[in-house]
């Protein structure tokens, strides 16, 4: 039987959807992109457009929604932040008879800043539930969209796993320390996000010896504060590349050295970036991503920056043993895998 044409709508074509749609593409569904200019630049930056049959570029509400009408895709999979996409999804002239797929990356009512803005909560109720189906990156999610908006079906967790095309051929030689990859923040960018201002974090780490690598991904950041703070920086490379680089490192990170509730239930796309080159992990104010690796012997987790000193940093025999359950179980997370479990348990 044909697989059904699907639709993405996004605003940024940010990480998670570049994943999911190569995953896609590679399991044979056939792929349209409507984006805003930004986003195809780093579509071309990961060198992965040939996935899509056609990429539109929208600039206003108006043109997204046109386009959304004029494609004959049978499923619109609109990702979120903001969830703009998927409520002109849900206009009838662009539904008609289509599925219509929320993937919420992170509820933008977590965010304090949007707590009292009345469009983002209708946003954001009209996506949770009227969507036929929420595709959300933890079983947080799933159990805050019931409590929240008393939706009990429909809802499936679906990890930021890397694509197959992703995983490295082979390790690089060794270096020694902790990997941090994904966006840096200082607060000069006076960002909403404070907590991926993680410069105390690095400050602790060189106090405590421990030798510390940033691969980041914000766009013309002044990483100075990370330099002074200690952390040797590498700058932006294509997602292929910077995943065999990390393959060096004793241990990778998920966290932050701040308390939120966005990190504790987050299972980010580090996570399993660092799971695809194989070294275990050290999980800070994570208590969701914690557990999935203490349950999977994979990393560990502390809470509060100050448990670091905790961390048995020197204890070669156990970081060695989770490197190796790693690369045991990694290959179960392939985007390729668990976007097909999804779709064979959903029927697309």
């Amino acid at each position: 039987m044909k697989k059904p044409r699907i639709l993405i709508s996004t605003h940024y074509n940010c990480l998670r959807n570049i994943k999911s749609s190569i995953a896609a593409y590679n399991l044979g569904y056939e792929l349209e992109l409507i984006t805003q200019g930004d986003g195809l630049g780093l579509v071309r930056e990961l060198m992965h457009d040939h996935i899509y049959k056609s990429i539109r570029i929208w600039s206003t509400p108006s043109q997204l929604e046109k386009y959304m009408e004029e494609s004959n895709a049978d499923i619109i999979w609109c990702h979120n932040e903001p969830d703009l996409m998927t409520v002109l999804a849900h206009s009838p002239n662009v539904k008609r008879d289509r599925m219509i797929i929320h993937d919420c990356h992170d509820l933008p009512t977590l965010h304090p800043e949007y707590t009292k803005n009345e469009e983002v909560n209708e946003q954001e109720m009209i996506s949770m539930t009227k969507s036929d189906m929420v595709f959300v990156p933890t079983q947080d999610y799933v159990d805050i969209t019931e409590k929240k908006y008393g939706r009990k079906e429909g809802v499936h967790v679906l990890y930021s796993c890397a694509p197959s095309a992703f995983f490295p051929n082979a390790d690089m030689p060794r270096v020694n320390g902790m990997l941090y990859c994904g966006q840096i923040n200082v607060p000069s960018m006076g960002s909403r996000l404070a907590y991926r201002d993680v410069v105390p974090l690095f400050r602790y780490l060189t106090a405590l010896g421990i030798a510390s690598h940033i691969y980041y991904t914000t766009p013309n950041i002044d990483v100075t504060p990370y330099i002074t703070a200690g952390a040797c920086t590498y700058g932006v490379l294509k997602m292929w590349a910077a995943i065999q680089q990390y393959t060096r490192y004793d241990y990778g990170f998920v966290g932050s050295n701040v308390e939120c509730e966005e990190i504790k239930i987050c299972m980010p796309n580090k996570l399993f970036d660092c799971m695809a080159a194989g070294i275990p992990l050290i999980c800070l104010n994570a208590d969701t991503a914690g557990k999935f690796c203490i349950d999977n012997d994979i990393g560990i987790s502390v809470n509060g920056l100050s448990a670091l000193q905790n961390v048995p940093w020197g204890d070669v025999s156990m970081w060695e043993r989770m490197r190796k359950n790693v690369r045991e179980i990694r290959r179960e997370y392939t985007m390729e895998n668990q976007l097909k479990k999804l779709f064979d348990k959903v029927g697309i």
